[in-house]
Formats: C-alpha cells, structure tokens, sequence
C-alpha cells in the first residue's frame, strides 16, 4: 500500500479500493493544503475515480480560502464520506456539503467504520448505474 505523506496530512488507497484522506491533526488547511491533497489523491488514483473516504483530523479546520477551493474543485470521484470528529467540525462540514457542486454522493459519519460500511455498500448501487449507461 503506498501512502502519501503530505504537509496537509497523509492520503493512501486500501486494499478495498477505497482512498484516504488524513488531513493533519491541529492544522488549519489553507488553499495550497487543499490542492496539495487533491494533487496526491490525482497521483495515487491515475485520476481514475475511486470511493474517498476523509477523515477530519483531531482539532483540525479549513482556512476560508481552503474551503472554498474545496467547495469548487470536483473531486473525481465515486462517494465521498466524511468522518468529523466533533460537533464544530460536522457544522463546517454541512456547509461545505451545502455548497460543494458534485454529482456523486457525499455523506458525513461520526465514525471512520460506519464511512467504510457505507462505501463499501455503495459498490453494488455504482456499478448498477455504470451498466445502466
């Protein structure tokens, strides 16, 4: 398993297929964070889509800046479900989800197994509609 290791945290792709993204526990991502992780998550997948799975480090934030970045940036990807870890950051999170512009689904948890078992059940739901195009 090849595991990125960035300012902004750590991204790396599990065996499920499913890609990580870590970002750094006390940290504030600010625009260049962001692009930096979108970046790794590009070079792992080949820009191929795959299921993401973001885990929210501890105490952690986005600048206003990194938020928008990340809010108009389209992540090429499947799903996408977000772990918080407190009630700030599940706020900011319903924000961005609010006004990110995707067209796959995107869904936050409060723990990282409840992410996984949501991904993974998607499997069957994503490949229905890829046959149906």
């Amino acid at each position: 398993m090849e595991k990125l290791s960035l300012n902004a945290g750590e991204v790396w792709k599990r065996d499920d297929e499913i890609v990580v993204i870590k970002c750094a526990d006390e940290k504030a991502l600010h625009f260049d964070d962001v692009q930096e992780i979108f970046d790794a998550y590009l070079n792992l997948t080949d820009s191929i889509p795959h299921k993401v799975m973001i885990l929210s480090g501890e105490h952690g934030t986005a600048t206003r800046e990194g938020r928008e970045h990340a809010q108009k940036t389209p992540l090429p990807c499947l799903a996408e479900a977000i772990v918080v870890q407190s009630f700030a950051q599940r706020i900011i999170s319903n924000i961005y989800i609010a006004f990110k512009t995707c067209s796959h689904p995107i869904k936050l948890f409060n723990a990282e197994e409840e992410a996984i078992k949501w991904l993974q059940n998607l499997g069957d739901l994503l490949s229905s509609e890829d046959d149906d195009a």
